[in-house]
């Protein structure tokens, strides 16, 4: 979200995922993924309160995120 949104009522249903080229996962620092999602109507609201605007559902859709092993477990490096 941009600086002063809060977001409210968003989920994610990922419908599938893949990872994408495993032979390229030696050593397994980095990863990429392919992954069909969509997301629910939500509102963005003025940290203030003051200001909300509601956001439609989004069709499903593919994104690659590239994934990368941190001393955290693993963390999205990229979306494409």
């Amino acid at each position: 979200a941009e600086a002063g949104v809060r977001i409210q009522g968003l989920e994610a249903d990922v419908v599938s995922g893949r990872l994408v080229d495993p032979s390229a996962m030696k050593p397994a620092v980095r990863a990429r993924v392919e992954v069909r999602s969509s997301l629910t109507a939500h509102r963005r609201v003025t940290v203030d309160g003051a200001t909300s605007t509601e956001v439609p559902a989004q069709p499903t859709r593919t994104v690659v995120l590239m994934l990368a092993w941190t001393t955290d477990g693993w963390r999205v490096a990229d979306v494409t």
